[in-house]
């Protein structure tokens, strides 16, 4: 008798092959890529999330540290390098991308077809994982994905969900954002997304592992979107009904739509949730309330 840790690169429960449900004798938890801070041997920060309990806000700007370590290149490091441990810490960049390009291989050629049988040549299947990494943070067109690549929607719908459980892309709402940044890189292929687009995946995944990691059971995170245009890309409650929308910009400080965006999901969840207050991270070093319940904070405080 004893016990056992066993990890792997498919989900557990996405494998068709698993008869017995196993219920009540095994625990599974979820080990994301390093985040930044870990990736540097720092704590994981979450100071910020004491936002949501907030009654004085500016009294919380005492608890941040005065130091904001990270810069933007550590930032773009970290994005181009990943958090896949036996991959992202070497140093040499020919040796970085092999390792990328065989892990690619193996969960495409090999790990795939545990979850399903497919003709799909795993040329066309590189082919679909690039064009998905490219529209990180943007509403998933999946008609126009197919024309690229060649497929139908229903089949881009069907691999989106394989891929998810081999631990390549997660769904968040109607985008998607790709596990690892040093991976999505290196899918790429030298194409670059937006600054936008790159910081809002960046905080999506820093987001993500600190909830999983400190939260666990409430570390699902939402997005608000309305026809006029105002977007908060990330929202997380809690089980006591307070909530929490975030924001980012790539710029010194937030801009007025992020500002009206955080204004209107304030507006919208007042009405459901015990109390509401946002975070517009932005690329400055100010720390400063914009409007009531909103916080504008450097995206250094994130990590």
């Amino acid at each position: 008798m004893g016990r056992f840790i066993l990890s792997g690169s498919v989900r557990f429960l996405s494998k068709p092959q698993i008869r017995e449900s196993l219920t009540g004798r095994t625990a599974i938890l979820e080990l994301l890529p390093f985040l930044i801070s870990e990736a540097h041997e720092r704590p994981l920060r979450t100071d910020f999330l004491d936002i949501i309990s907030a009654r004085d806000l500016s009294s919380l700007f005492k608890k941040f540290n005065s130091q904001l370590w990270i810069t933007e290149k550590t930032l773009y490091h970290h994005l181009e390098h990943g958090g896949l441990p036996g991959i992202g810490f070497k140093r040499d960049s020919h040796i970085r991308q092999q390792l990328f390009r065989v892990h690619l291989d193996t969960l495409l050629g090999r790990d795939l077809f545990f979850l399903t049988q497919t003709r799909i040549q795993p040329e066309k299947l590189r082919s679909l994982y690039r064009e998905l990494c490219l529209i990180q943070g943007l509403p998933l067109n999946e008609s126009d994905i197919a024309r690229k690549v060649g497929l139908t929607p229903p089949t881009v719908r069907k691999m989106v969900d394989v891929f998810s459980a081999l631990f390549l892309l997660r769904r968040h709402g109607k985008t998607l954002y790709c596990e690892d940044g040093g991976l999505a890189h290196y899918a790429m292929g030298g194409h670059l997304l937006s600054r936008q687009q790159t910081l809002k995946a960046f905080v999506y995944r820093e987001l993500l592992g600190k909830l999983l990691y400190l939260y666990p059971g409430s570390a699902e995170l939402e997005s608000y979107q309305t026809r006029g245009g105002a977007e908060v890309p990330f929202i997380w409650s809690t089980p006591d009904g307070k909530s929490l929308g975030i924001t980012v910009d790539p710029e010194s400080t937030p801009g007025e739509k992020s500002i009206r965006s955080l204004e209107s999901f304030i507006q919208a969840r007042t009405k459901t949730s015990r109390s509401v207050h946002a975070i517009a991270f932005h690329q400055g070093k100010e720390r400063f309330i914009a409007r009531k319940g909103i916080v504008c904070l450097p995206l250094g405080d994130l990590v």
